[in-house]
């Protein structure tokens, strides 16, 4: 009976202890439904006490211990009512949109920028350069002097031209050509309109860059010829055939006929007598002394000539020496010759004695409308490269000196201001 009343009191423990615990599970804010508390069991009947034998009366029996109530389990905390949601605050009414400003109209768009030009092309000056026949002295330096302007001057493109002396000063005086070789003594007679020039009247665009080197002139027949002397060539003109170079109006012409003016005659009236003349270049003129087609040269050299010097090679030559009263009459006339230069020797293969002959400077002449600047930068260039025109053209190189540059030069006018200013650095005019 104990037993069962321990296992009810147990029981009861059991019971409360369980609803402690759901009471604290309850407290994790999480509402639970509290299970209904157990009836609490009814008391057993009593037993039915029994008749007592007849033996002293026994003791009482123990009043039985009343279970014991067990405490009310706590209630549940409720869950805490949650706060109240706060009414929204009223949205203020939207500040009215103010209105768009008015969009300014677009600024113009600004006009494009001209492509930039391209830049200009620079400047090239062409000048024709016009000198001596082929097979002449002069073609070769003009040839050297073009290469030496253009590897020194930018911008300046020469070409050559063939030409003769009397011809070349017309050339650059109608501005065909620009730079131009010539003689002293046909300058003075080109600017005052006298000898070949008498028809041209005064050559007013021409002037004067610089003299370059002496030229001889002089005759020449093959070595077997029965030509000898001077007299000669005028008593035989009959019979003669001559090349005077390759211009009719040349120099070589001009210098032939003041020298037989000397002995009375003149080289119009040789022809009238019967004289060939072949106007035919040096080169021209040594074949045809080499095929027998003529039988007299006069040439202009500094002083050999190089074609003629190519043939004396194969048909020996020889210069036919003037006479001493013939030069004497020529420099008094006043044309600007020189008679006291005869031809070395051994200018050909045969030669061996000096010559007696007549020389003029070699000038050269430009076109007076060229820039002075170009022609100063011409003049210094010439005279700033002698040593490559002596290694280069040593025969005529070796003539050149600047100290002779205004040989022949009979006015300080007659120079161009660009060249003029170039002797003027140098001293050679005051």
């Amino acid at each position: 009976m104990l037993r069962i009343r321990n296992k009810k009191l147990i029981l009861a423990l059991a019971a409360v202890m369980l609803l402690m615990l759901l009471a604290i599970a309850s407290g994790c804010g999480q509402p639970v439904t509290q299970a209904p508390a157990p009836a609490p069991a009814p008391a057993p009947a009593p037993a039915p006490v029994p008749t007592p034998a007849p033996q002293p009366a026994p003791a009482p029996a123990p009043v039985p211990v009343p279970a014991p109530t067990p405490a009310p389990a706590p209630a549940p905390t409720p869950a805490p009512a949650p706060a109240p949601t706060p009414a929204p605050a009223p949205t203020p009414a939207p500040a009215p949109t103010p209105a768009p400003a008015p969009t300014p109209a677009p600024a113009p768009a600004p006009k494009p920028a001209p492509a930039p030009r391209p830049a200009p092309a620079p400047r090239v000056e062409h000048l024709t350069h016009i000198t001596g026949p082929l097979g002449s002295g002069w073609y070769p330096m003009a040839v050297l002097f073009n290469d030496i302007w253009m590897d020194k001057i930018p911008g300046v493109n020469l070409s050559v031209l063939e030409g003769g002396a009397v011809a070349n000063l017309r050339a650059v005086n109608r501005g065909t050509a620009q730079i131009g070789w010539g003689f002293g003594p046909d300058f003075v007679d080109a600017v005052n309109g006298t000898g070949p020039f008498a028809r041209d009247g005064k050559l007013a665009n021409i002037r004067i860059l610089g003299a370059n080197y002496p030229v001889w002139w002089y005759f020449m027949v093959p070595d077997t010829s029965r030509i000898l002397t001077f007299d000669h060539i005028i008593g035989a003109a009959g019979t003669l055939r001559l090349s005077p170079g390759p211009t009719a109006g040349g120099t070589g012409p001009t210098v032939i006929d003041r020298l037989v003016r000397e002995r009375g005659t003149t080289y119009d009236r040789l022809k009238a007598e019967g004289m060939r003349v072949s106007y035919v270049s040096y080169a021209d003129a040594a074949n045809m002394i080499r095929d027998r087609l003529l039988d007299i040269v006069f040439l202009g050299g500094a002083p050999a000539v190089p074609a003629i010097s190519e043939v004396d090679r194969t048909v020996p030559m020889r210069a036919i020496p003037i006479p001493g009263e013939v030069l004497r009459g020529l420099k008094a006339r006043g044309f600007g010759y020189s008679v006291d230069r005869p031809l070395p020797p051994g200018t050909y293969r045969a030669q061996t004695y000096e010559v007696p002959t007549v020389t003029q400077p070699g000038i050269l002449v430009v076109h007076k409308d060229l820039g002075d600047d170009l022609v100063y930068q011409l003049t210094r260039h010439l005279w700033e490269n002698l040593e490559r025109i002596r290694r280069e053209q040593p025969v005529r190189g070796n003539m050149m000196f600047m100290e002779n540059a205004l040989e022949g030069v009979t006015d300080i006018n007659h120079l161009h201001p660009g060249a003029l200013r170039f002797y003027r650095e140098r001293g050679l005019v005051k």
